[in-house]
């Protein structure tokens, strides 16, 4: 228990120690960059009530435009009212995704040297323009730079997306602990800064129209062309509310999104975000395993010190209640339902997501990343509940099932794979959980216990193969390949290593003590 949450520590200090801020200081120097602001909008008055005023008393603001898409509320009035200006969209063509066609059609009516893509949901603090340009300048205003807006969270049901803030944070790689200063992998889709040049070098919306989530494939584009790319938190300077009317809207909005954003993260985070989240599950659900009071206040001094952690941190990204720092199991939980939900309905289900009525045909492309990031969960609990069998239960499941004893037959293919000169190599996980057994040194007086969790060990590891099955729903014969692949390859070797320990040593033991 002690390792796991030395490794999940350690894994939170490697993906997130080195947030990204935004600097709330602009320079003093005079600025000759002129910026269009450009916001797309379908039903959006109440947003931009709140958001224009902020944008429209900003220095190096030349124009604010309005993309209208087809509303059907007072969007166009308001933002008229406010002196920005509208533009319509015309008819969305084959193919393309609504607001890629929206912001394409804003561009051309541009006239800054650099953009920026603004979603209606945020707002601006004074001087925000001036600092963002002080970051870009940086950049000599080149490649791209977009900012997670500081998430002004009003009730307990908008912190279920804090996780997801922190999952967003870590795939662009701007808070890990070895990120590279000069770039990052990936950035964020609320607030996208661009110089006009290097758009239209991209090829624009137009390169990515089919894309769900227009601002990474833009950022995507920009990383092929080696130009520099910076991500950065945006606390102080933009803010934000998402999804305030309640778990149906938050549900909805990150599950069209954020598993289509998986999809496209880089492969090394991606990895590390998973195993981080594998070891929180792992931590959270020792509490089914304990049995005496030291157990448990050791687990729940672990798990409140990882919590003061996570939400200190979580400070950074949305406004947090000190009351939350207790509900952080719950988030996580809450995250995974949300997730799987993405999933299924990404796999499973042609689907309208949201009230702005999109069909998100594109998010069935991101159903394997999830399936392989759910199948991790699934074998993590399959190992959970395994480890809580009780003796007497695999004994019954022992002296029922003969296929358990290895035969002649397989005793000599084990002498030919040479197991006992590679077993010792491979992880014992047995030792992990309180109520398993270590398989890396038996004492004498334990060999009777030691082979029953030979059987609990095979079995276990039999049933974390079966969750390659939705794969078989997929049409994708070459993915499908790699996962069976995959599923042999993380348990058969274990499976013949139980084996091959238990025909060792079944001749020791007496026959009335394995009955």
């Amino acid at each position: 228990m002690i390792w796991t949450f030395i490794v999940l520590i350690g894994l939170h200090v490697l993906l997130f120690s080195r947030v990204n801020m935004l600097k709330s200081r602009h320079s003093n120097q005079s600025s000759e960059a002129v910026y269009t602001i450009l916001i797309p909008a379908r039903n959006e008055q109440h947003n931009l009530i709140t958001l224009l005023p902020t944008v429209l008393g900003q220095e190096l603001v030349k124009e604010v435009i309005v993309i209208n898409d087809q509303s059907t509320d007072k969007t166009r009035e308001v933002a008229e009212s406010f002196g920005a200006t509208v533009i319509d969209t015309p008819p969305l063509p084959q193919n393309w995704m609504g607001k890629s066609w929206a912001l394409w059609n804003g561009v051309n009516y541009a006239t800054g040297n650099h953009f920026i893509f603004l979603d209606a949901d945020t707002w601006l603090k004074p001087e925000a323009i001036k600092k963002i340009d002080t970051a870009f300048s940086k950049q000599r205003y080149q490649g791209a730079m977009s900012i997670q807006p500081y998430h002004e969270m009003k009730n307990w049901k908008e912190r279920f997306s804090i996780l997801f803030h922190f999952i967003t944070a870590a795939s662009t790689g701007s808070t890990q602990l070895f990120r590279s200063k000069d770039s990052t992998v990936g950035g964020y889709g609320q607030a996208l800064v661009m110089n006009r040049n290097t758009y239209i070098g991209i090829g624009g919306h137009e390169a990515i129209h089919e894309e769900v989530v227009e601002n990474l494939a833009l950022i995507q584009q920009v990383k092929s062309r080696n130009l520099p790319v910076q991500a950065y938190i945006g606390k102080d300077i933009i803010h934000m509310r998402m999804y305030p009317n309640g778990w149906s809207e938050l549900v909805n909005g990150w599950s069209k999104s954020f598993a289509k954003g998986a999809m496209m993260t880089n492969s090394v985070m991606l990895f590390l975000i998973s195993i981080w989240l594998t070891f929180y599950f792992t931590a959270a659900m020792e509490i089914f395993h304990i049995t005496d009071q030291v157990s448990f206040s050791i687990w729940a001094t672990f798990m409140l010190s990882y919590s003061f952690l996570f939400w200190m941190q979580a400070n950074l990204f949305g406004k947090m209640k000190w009351t939350d720092m207790f509900l952080i199991p719950l988030f996580f939980f809450g995250f995974l339902y949300i997730f799987t939900r993405s999933v299924w309905n990404g796999v499973f289900n042609k689907k309208r997501f949201g009230k702005t009525g999109r069909l998100v045909e594109e998010i069935k492309k991101m159903g394997w990343v999830g399936l392989v990031l759910y199948w991790g969960c699934c074998q993590l609990l399959i190992a959970l509940w395994s480890s809580s069998w009780s003796y007497s239960a695999i004994r019954r499941s022992f002296s029922t099932n003969k296929w358990l004893y290895p035969n002649d037959r397989e005793k000599s293919l084990y002498q030919k794979l040479r197991i006992s000169k590679w077993k010792d190599i491979l992880p014992d996980a047995g030792g992990w959980f309180s109520s398993s057994q270590s398989k890396k040194t038996v004492k004498r007086d334990e060999i009777n216990s030691f082979f029953y969790e030979t059987v609990r060990a095979e079995q276990s590891h039999w049933l974390q193969i079966l969750p390659v099955f939705p794969f078989f729903w997929m049409n994708d014969t070459v993915l499908l390949c790699w996962m069976v692949l995959y599923g042999v390859l993380v348990n058969v070797p274990f499976i013949f290593i139980q084996r091959y320990n238990r025909a060792r040593i079944l001749p020791l033991l007496k026959r009335s003590i394995i009955r």
